[in-house]
């Protein structure tokens, strides 16, 4: 199954509630799933911050891997692509 562009925007969605049931999960089990809890980076953060602003790198980071997936695409066809690497 391949990678299409849009992918990150159906994908994205199941991610955030997941993200959401890991929340109540360690509250219930006082788990840090996702680092939701004990935070590695941005300790003084707010939650109501941090979750949105890992949940925005997290989108970028989708968004990374469907252009990586992209570009990986375009140069194993041709080698034509800008941004690829290979030389011919």
């Amino acid at each position: 199954m391949k990678i299409k562009t849009t992918d990150s925007l159906k994908v994205f969605p199941w991610f955030v509630l997941y993200v959401a049931v890991a929340y109540f999960v360690n509250l219930l089990t006082g788990g840090n799933y996702f680092y939701l809890k004990h935070k590695p980076i941005f300790a003084g953060l707010e939650d109501v911050f941090y979750i949105p602003l890992s949940l925005l790198f997290s989108y970028v980071l989708f968004l990374a891997g469907e252009w990586m997936s992209g570009c990986t695409k375009k140069c194993s066809r041709c080698c034509s692509h800008r941004n690829c690497k290979r030389t011919s």
